[in-house]
């Protein structure tokens, strides 16, 4: 019998120093691993990336994370509103 347990790791927008003027913290990434503690060993991987509403994706966020932003539209995936609806 398995024993499955489900770890979230959220990743959000981010500067050095303070939020630039007019931009907040955003979720631009949901992951999900399931592992299974009997063995040790994951057993599923799921990442959701999401759109920021607000705020774009800074270099020094896109060093931390590998996520960056289009030159002149949004990040690609859908807004966090939806993201967490599914």
């Amino acid at each position: 019998e398995q024993v499955l347990l489900n770890v979230v790791d959220v990743e959000a927008t981010c500067w050095e120093g303070q939020p630039p003027p007019g931009q907040v913290h955003e979720i631009i990434e949901i992951g999900l691993t399931v592992v299974d503690l009997r063995v040790g060993e994951r057993v599923a991987k799921h990442r959701l990336l999401v759109r920021p509403a607000r705020s774009r994706v800074s270099p020094f966020c896109t060093e931390l994370t590998a996520r960056s932003s289009p030159p002149r539209a949004p990040c690609a995936g859908p807004s966090a509103t939806t993201a967490t609806t599914r």
